[in-house]
């Protein structure tokens, strides 16, 4: 009886019908819960957390950007020494050191305007200390008065970076001062000239009240060494995943082992590397200036190539590429690396393309479709058409290679119609212009909607009804290969060319359809009688649907199947049918 039983609250009633003690542990109303019984969970849990705890949400992201590792993955360009604990990034253009300067800082731009010189700004640490190489040490160093006049106007001679705690300790380093003025100035009259200007400002910084302060941190970021650029990668034998959960970088010793950059002691690169989201991120922004060697990209390309127009892609990236594309443009729109806070102006998703069967295709199932072979048999036009027709866009549709065969068939009467073309304009039947311009009403719209299977299915319409006419307007088959070229453009392409035309078919302006055709001074109603057609009618396009009812009983053919018989409904679909309803007794 256990077995049978499928569903897990009648299996609690069961067992419990046995005598065997147990708890209903999903959700539902509490009992024996003291104040708490007869609450369903979702109140319950709550009420428990604000008396006995605090609530907390946990979000948990899953992360395959370090936990599947490739070798084609983006390396992560830092280099580790134990000696020195030293760890640098190297990236295309720069690299960052990050160093304690604050209240040492704060305390120069008040001095500064003290003694009558170029205020500093405080929140622009970075254009004073921009031209810091990677390894050196800061040692804050100044010339005052007519000395500090430079000919690059640079405030401060950078020589290396130390860390102090307290502005009076900064100042109190006589053996970092001392080297400072020996290099700056070239008689002893001229250092106690300096030593007496930096006790002034001693005097200046305590009176401001700024020692003591906490140091704040400072990012300033220093250009790699154009020598260090770009770090090649090794070639590898082997680009599987590796069983120890490194990349295949990490058995290449010789790349791994390097020297560290700053006290030249044996240091290893990081071998691990970013194989899926990092570099999809954020690449398209690299692409609007791909060869710049000093700059993420120049602010100006990005202004005007970004945000995306429109993002299309699979289901499956929605909560993977796309969480973490936002993520990573965010944080560089923080960085004031790009110049909008959204990544795309639209998205949209296409749906999968599902094998024999309905399942999803696998490499494991071994039931992936390889197009280069699909390409050989009926060629590229064939396949590419075959994917917009055989279904909606954005729904999952299942993989039949019987319908590229329609596909290619259509195709070759495309090619075969060329012989139907006159060189000169021929007159076409009225249908025939009326259709051409519905067509091309109805495939723009349609590629605009990504509605690319019904816009193929209005080529094989116009197809179908040029085929049936003796002789073919050169302008009307041109107007039938445009509205293919997206679709199948090589084919389109070729019999582009055949026509005489100079031109690519791809650069030509898209067609026009005329308005004014569109409007139908009459149109043709079908007339069912309870569910079947018996006649149909020719009305004004504009017709009401009272005066269209009206007709209708007027039509001889209905007279006659009604006998006399008194419709009791009439009903109307706008523009295609009318459908008398009456007593079939009576008929």
């Amino acid at each position: 009886m256990r077995d049978l039983i499928t569903f897990p609250h009648h299996l609690l009633i069961w067992e419990t019908f046995l005598g065997q003690d147990k708890a209903w542990t999903d959700d539902g109303k509490l009992i024996n819960s003291a104040e708490m019984t007869g609450l369903t969970s979702e109140v319950a849990r709550a009420k428990i957390a604000e008396k006995f705890g605090t609530k907390k949400v946990t979000y948990k992201l899953r992360d395959w950007v370090f936990s599947r590792q490739r070798y084609w993955g983006e390396p992560i360009p830092v280099v580790h020494c134990e000696k020195c604990a030293f760890k640098q990034f190297r990236s295309e253009a720069k690299t960052s050191l990050n160093f304690y300067f604050g209240d040492v800082w704060k305390a120069l731009c008040s001095g500064s305007k003290t003694l009558e010189t170029r205020a500093l700004n405080p929140e622009e640490p970075e254009r004073y200390f921009g031209n810091l190489k990677a390894g050196d040490i800061i040692h804050c160093t100044f010339k005052v008065g007519k000395e500090r006049k430079l000919k690059d106007e640079k405030l401060f001679r950078i020589k290396s970076v130390k860390v102090y705690k307290t502005i009076e300790d900064l100042f109190n380093d006589k053996q970092a001062l001392s080297k400072l003025h020996k290099k700056n100035y070239s008689s002893s009259q001229e250092l106690e000239k300096g030593y007496a200007y930096t006790s002034e400002y001693i005097k200046k910084i305590k009176k401001n009240g700024l020692i003591g302060f906490e140091i704040e941190p400072v990012t300033v970021t220093v250009p790699v060494p154009e020598k260090d650029l770009p770090v090649k990668l090794p070639p590898v034998k082997n680009y599987q995943p590796t069983q120890t959960g490194e990349s295949p970088l990490a058995a290449i010793k010789s790349w791994v082992n390097t020297k560290c950059p700053q006290c030249k002691g044996k240091a290893k690169r990081e071998t691990d590397t970013m194989p899926n989201w990092a570099g999809s991120s954020w690449y398209y922004l690299r692409y609007t200036d791909p060869k710049n060697a000093r700059k993420f990209a120049d602010p100006k390309k990005l202004k005007y190539w970004t945000p995306v127009d429109w993002y299309n892609g699979g289901m499956e990236h929605v909560t993977l590429h796309l969480l973490y594309s936002r993520f990573w443009h965010k944080f560089l729109f923080d960085q004031g690396l790009v110049p909008t806070p959204e990544p795309y102006t639209k998205r949209t998703a296409h749906g999968l393309i599902l094998a024999k069967g309905g399942e999803k295709m696998s490499k494991s199932k071994g039931n992936v479709v390889n197009p280069d072979s699909i390409v050989e048999k009926v060629g590229a036009d064939s396949l590419r058409l075959y994917e917009m027709f055989m279904g909606p866009f954005d729904q999952a549709i299942a993989w039949d290679e019987n319908g590229i065969v329609g596909c290619r068939r259509f195709i070759e009467r495309v090619w075969k119609l060329q012989d139907k073309v006159e060189n000169e304009e021929t007159g076409s039947r009225s249908g025939i212009v009326l259709l051409v311009h519905k067509t091309i009403k109805k495939v723009s719209e349609d590629i605009e909607a990504m509605r690319f299977n019904t816009a193929v299915s209005a080529l094989m319409i116009l197809l179908n009804e040029l085929e049936k006419e003796t002789e073919v307007a050169p302008a009307y088959y041109e107007v039938l290969l445009q509205l293919l070229a997206p679709f199948a453009p090589h084919i389109t392409e070729e019999l582009w060319s055949i026509l005489g035309n100079k031109k690519s078919i791809h650069t030509e302006p898209w067609p026009a359809f005329d308005p004014a055709l569109l409007v139908q001074a009459n149109i043709t109603i079908a007339v069912q009688i309870n569910g079947k057609t018996r006649s149909e009618i020719k009305v004004a396009a504009d017709i009401d649907e009272e005066t269209l009812k009206m007709a209708v009983l007027q039509d001889e053919k209905v007279k006659k199947r009604l006998n006399g018989a008194v419709p009791t409904k009439i009903i109307v679909v706008k523009g295609r049918l009318v459908n008398v309803v009456a007593p079939l007794s009576q008929i």
